[in-house]
């Protein structure tokens, strides 16, 4: 019998977090679910950890790359090998809190009118729990494509990608559910991006017609480190202009 959930985590170099990442998984409220692993050709003790977990629990699938495509590749290959009917890509130092799956999937079979949920998170660090971050929340299912939209009209530059849908809040990366359907109907994430590759995909998905939802809860805790990409103000900025390219030329509207 195939999962009902199938979660796409892209590791690279964090042998440091990884497993307690997976353990977060094998401790969820809700079981049904496999976890594809893919290994992107990490140059440290990840690929081991890996191999290990996989051979504990049979939920968890293992993929090893040969050589590191980053981020936006390394989910695409997952989406080769999803079996589940809701996907979710997760990242490699983050934790998913015990409900996240129980609840997401719940409130997807009972609205088929949406396609993708997200929701709120927290920030921690070696020292603990800092702060709750609430996810940007919409008045109504059509309001993200009309942000986008009229972003697009009014073309304007801005200091980070995510404040193309809202000034101050967006979409947390690790929080989302959404219906394997995007993904065969062909939208995937875009290799050209070593950076932002989540608002990327929300945008392409946004941009299709699917319809997003904010749920009002606190779905994963978010991994503050020195070694994380959102670190890296240059490539941030690269992503942000490369994303606002797009924008400008129409490529996120179907």
């Amino acid at each position: 019998m195939n999962p009902e959930i199938s979660i796409i985590i892209p590791c690279y170099n964090v042998e440091a977090f990884l497993e307690e990442t997976i353990n977060s998984y094998l401790s969820q409220s809700f079981d049904n679910f496999e976890l594809i692993l893919i290994d992107d050709a990490s140059l440290d003790n990840t690929r081991e950890i890996i191999k290990k977990f996989a051979e504990r629990d049979e939920r968890i699938k293992s993929v090893f790359l040969s050589k590191n495509i980053g981020k936006a590749g390394a989910v695409n290959e997952g989406f080769k090998f999803v079996r589940g009917g809701y996907i979710s890509i997760f990242d490699s130092d983050d934790i998913v809190m015990p409900n996240k799956l129980a609840m997401q999937y719940d409130f997807l079979e009972e609205n088929s009118e949406i396609d993708f949920v997200y929701g709120d998170f927290i920030v921690f660090d070696a020292k603990g729990d800092k702060k709750i971050i609430e996810a940007v929340d919409f008045r109504d299912l059509e309001e993200p494509l009309l942000r986008l939209k009229t972003f697009f009209a009014h073309l304007r530059k801005v200091k980070y990608t995510f404040q193309i849908l809202d000034e101050k809040k967006f979409i947390p990366a690790s929080s989302n559910l959404f219906r394997r359907k995007i993904i065969d109907e062909g939208l995937k994430m875009d290799v050209n991006l070593r950076n932002s590759e989540d608002y990327d995909f929300w945008f392409q998905i946004i941009g299709a017609g699917y319809k997003i939802k904010r749920m009002p809860f606190i779905t994963y805790k978010y991994r503050e480190h020195e070694n994380q990409k959102s670190k890296n103000l240059k490539k941030m900025d690269i992503a942000r202009d490369y994303i606002l390219n797009k924008l400008k030329k129409g490529e996120y509207f179907k």
